[in-house]
């Protein structure tokens, strides 16, 4: 995301990282689109000279690690200094990108030279993947081992994970290489990953094929519509979009000087199968329901609001340590249901950088099989049309309510009830605490997981709502403590919820919650 004035729209707490957000955006004051502020970005690699960092290495972490057939996998490998040693920069390489005490290692093999200590070493192939974590001691000349096998502990035979909101460098705010980002997703367990950089049609396929991620990560091609002049209106993903033949300019769509509903539309006509509403409410001039006066309690809004997209980013990366905010992008999916819309509900990290914004936290899982790999883009774009979606930092939620799908409507039946069946799944690693269900924006009812934690279905349960009137169904799984350092954010949280299932009552096809007025 960029921001209107220039400086970080949201910095957090960071014990290394040397900037917040992001440093360059549209100046709403400026005639010129995406104007750059003046500030420096820092580098997505930002580690030592090798000179310097020889002088002080005693010792070196040998790391290899495949899957459960002994295969290669890529992997997030982390390092942190404990008992006073202090946190290492490693250097990456070809096929390896550091970013402070981080590497994305594409074969999961590398050899880490490190100066004398103790280090707590934790390695990740995402959320659906076993999480390797050891404590090594490093002596002068010696060499540590870390062998490992991270398996597949979550089903996902059905599902197709996707980043449908990332950033490199041809976005001016993000000093990330393209074989950088594509590296990343890939060692972070990504299925499909769709660049939408800031007014800029980007394609990722050169840069996975360079490092040899292209027969596993599907790459689409996609801009963040990034709006400019004397209004603002926010930040909206236009994919699958074609890659330009000739002036980039014909290609990219308008984003300066003109209104939400024309935006849109001239977007679809260049060939937008997916309009998404990025961070819809975040400052500063930023999110498009704040500037268009979208009330989520009501569904009213201001008459510049077009209802001409797809989905909704309602969990963007930003939030990972606002839970409250995560649940205000839920709300915002009732809210546009008050006006009878029904998008897709998406979780994308907008990642800008390798170190602080880890792409894939958040990631959307759309409910169609990843494989066989051909074909894949055209079964999630059909999927994100059915708006059957689930969006975590975590834990994976599934649910049905009469049988049907997510983004389904379900005709409300003579018991005036409907039956919903939950199912929730983890890596042992990630918290899970308990599990809700919403009927519209109000908690239904919320339910304790019982412990220990176990790799895989972690919750299971049907259970009936009584309901009268047309409503909107939501389940939520989260926890309060905090996710393993596998990000470096203190108070990380493991979050994930599902679109709507909307539930008409009156059987005139058109489902309307009520207001709620208490809200």
């Amino acid at each position: 995301v960029g921001s209107g004035s220039g400086v970080p729209s949201m910095p957090r707490k960071r014990t290394w990282a040397p900037m917040g957000r992001c440093c360059s955006s549209t100046n709403a004051t400026s005639t010129t689109p995406f104007a750059t502020a003046a500030c420096a970005l820092a580098p997505s690699t930002p580690t030592p000279t090798p000179s310097a960092h020889a002088a002080v290495a005693k010792g070196v972490v040998d790391v290899a690690l495949v899957d459960e057939q002994q295969r290669p996998i890529g992997a997030h490998v982390l390092f942190r200094g404990i008992d006073g040693t202090p946190d290492p920069l490693p250097t990456g390489g070809p096929r390896a990108f550091a970013a402070g005490p981080s590497i994305y290692v594409v074969d999961g093999a590398i050899r880490v030279p490190l100066a004398i200590g103790r280090y707590e070493l934790l390695a990740t192939h995402g959320i659906t993947h076993s999480l390797v974590r050891r404590t090594l001691e490093v002596t002068n000349g010696a060499v540590v081992p870390v062998h490992e096998i991270i398996r597949r502990v979550v089903d996902t035979s059905t599902w197709t994970s996707g980043d449908f909101h990332l950033h490199a460098a041809p976005s001016p705010d993000a000093p990330v290489s393209l074989e950088a980002r594509v590296a990343s997703l890939h060692c972070e367990g990504v299925d499909v990953a769709v660049a939408t950089d800031h007014n800029h049609i980007t394609d990722y396929a050169p840069a996975a094929k360079r490092i040899g991620v292209d027969t596993t990560l599907t790459t689409v091609v996609g801009d963040e519509i990034t709006s400019s002049g004397a209004n603002l209106w926010g930040h909206f993903n236009a994919y699958p979009i074609r890659v330009p033949t000739g002036l980039a300019e014909d290609a990219t769509p308008p984003y300066f000087d003109i209104g939400p509903a024309e935006l849109f539309s001239r977007a679809r006509a260049l060939g937008a199968g997916i309009l998404q509403v990025n961070h819809a409410r975040m400052a500063p001039r930023i999110g498009y329901f704040d500037l268009t006066h979208l009330n989520a309690a009501t569904g009213a809004s201001d008459p510049t609001f077009s209802e001409n997209f797809d989905a909704l980013e309602a969990f963007n990366g930003i939030w990972l340590e606002a839970p409250d905010r995560i649940r205000e992008g839920a709300r915002d999916l009732v809210g546009l249901a008050r006006r009878g819309m029904r998008p897709a509900a998406m979780g994308n990290s907008d990642s800008h950088r390798l170190l602080y914004e880890e792409a894939g936290y958040p990631r959307t899982f759309v409910h169609t099989p990843s494989m066989p790999f051909a074909g894949r883009e055209a079964r999630v774009v059909a999927a994100i049309g059915r708006r059957d979606t689930m969006v975590t930092s975590g834990p994976l939620i599934e649910m049905t309510v009469d049988g049907k799908d997510i983004g389904s409507v379900v005709a409300l039946s003579s018991s005036k009830s409907v039956r919903v069946k939950l199912r929730v799944s983890a890596a042992a690693w990630v918290p899970v605490e308990a599990v809700e269900v919403w009927v519209d924006d109000e908690v239904f009812v919320r339910i304790p997981v019982p412990g220990p934690a176990k790799d895989g279905v972690r919750f299971e349960r049907e259970l009936t709502i009584p309901l009268t009137r047309d409503a909107v169904v939501l389940a939520w799984a989260d926890a309060e403590t905090p996710l393993p350092p596998v990000l470096p954010y203190a108070k990380a949280r493991a979050i994930g919820f599902t679109g709507l299932v909307y539930v008409d009552a009156d059987g005139d096809g058109r489902v309307v919650p009520p207001a709620n007025v208490a809200r």
